[in-house]
């Protein structure tokens, strides 16, 4: 990001095709206002935060908000059953999920009473109250600096597709990914 603030990073197709890029500066800034978002609603060291969405530059911005905070990440795509989310965040132990859309905060909306560690769900998809704008601003105005995990620290649990039985979670630490 410092050397390479101004360089486009990702690029999404908006509704002509045409390709809209976000710089390393911008992603970085995204970053650390949810950062400061998350910290407020209560996300730190060993919690678990995880997201229903396809891959998008929120995805990003969530994983590495939530990392910067020493939290664990659980990525879960948006084509998958039901009933397989509701098994991953109860087995995880998701404590704050991001979902991409509304029609998936409904379905999440329907098992949430039994699972008593998720405390708070987040769109990501528009504006107001329970929204990733919202952290977001609400980090801006309360940021706080990124943590450094170590390299034994569960950076990600990422979930096999459950195909003969319920999903296994995979550890996967810091030093795995780099």
């Amino acid at each position: 990001v410092s050397r390479f603030s101004s360089r486009p990073l990702f690029g999404t197709k908006d509704k002509q095709g045409v390709y809209q890029w976000i710089t390393y500066g911008d992603l970085a800034k995204r970053v650390d206002n949810l950062r400061g978002g998350l910290a407020k609603a209560g996300i730190g060291k060993g919690d678990i935060v995880g997201i229903i969405a396809n891959n998008r530059v929120e995805w990003a911005v969530a994983h590495f908000a939530a990392v910067g905070l020493g939290a664990c990440f659980v990525p879960m795509y948006e084509v998958e059953l039901p009933h397989f989310w509701e098994y991953i965040i109860k087995d995880s132990g998701v404590k704050l999920l991001f979902v991409a859309k509304p029609k998936i905060l409904a379905q999440v909306k329907a098992f949430t009473n039994r699972i008593p560690a998720l405390q708070q769900i987040i769109l990501i998809e528009g504006a107001g109250k329970d929204t990733m704008a919202e952290l977001e601003n609400i980090g801006e105005q309360h940021p706080i600096p990124s943590v450094r995990p170590s390299a034994e620290d569960i950076a990600v649990i990422i979930y096999t597709s459950g195909t003969t039985d319920d999903p296994r979670g995979v550890l996967l630490t810091h030093a795995n990914l780099t």
